[in-house]
């Protein structure tokens, strides 16, 4: 999977930890089934299957846990790319990436999408 958090995403962290108002959340996913290359200056997925989901968001250890869950009739076919929104229609895109490889989900599958975020000092 290759994935990043966007140059805007990193603002909005920065201004989430330092209070700074405005700053906005990772809460909904959207997924895919176009060619993305993630790039810091990502705005959307190349060909968005809708409906986007709300994320259940945890975390542990300086490591961020989102999960958005799709039902049997969501999002049915071969899924390639991800994207992390602040909201459930329009909304700022902060993360991105691939899968890989794709996921083929059908109407007889659930589907859990689960991203990872690691913060690290250094």
């Amino acid at each position: 999977m290759s994935n990043l958090v966007t140059t805007v995403g990193l603002q909005e962290m920065a201004q989430l930890a330092g209070a700074v108002a405005g700053g906005l959340t990772m809460t909904h996913l959207e997924v895919g089934t176009g060619a993305l290359t993630p790039a810091a200056g990502t705005t959307a997925l190349v060909t968005a299957s809708s409906p986007r989901v709300a994320t259940t968001n945890t975390e542990s250890g300086g490591v961020l846990t989102l999960e958005g869950f799709f039902t049997n009739s969501q999002v049915n076919g071969t899924l390639t790319e991800w994207a992390l929104y602040s909201a459930l229609t329009a909304g700022t895109l902060l993360a991105c990436g691939t899968f890989t490889p794709s996921v083929v989900k059908t109407a007889s599958d659930t589907l859990t999408v689960t991203i990872t975020v690691t913060l690290t000092a250094g």
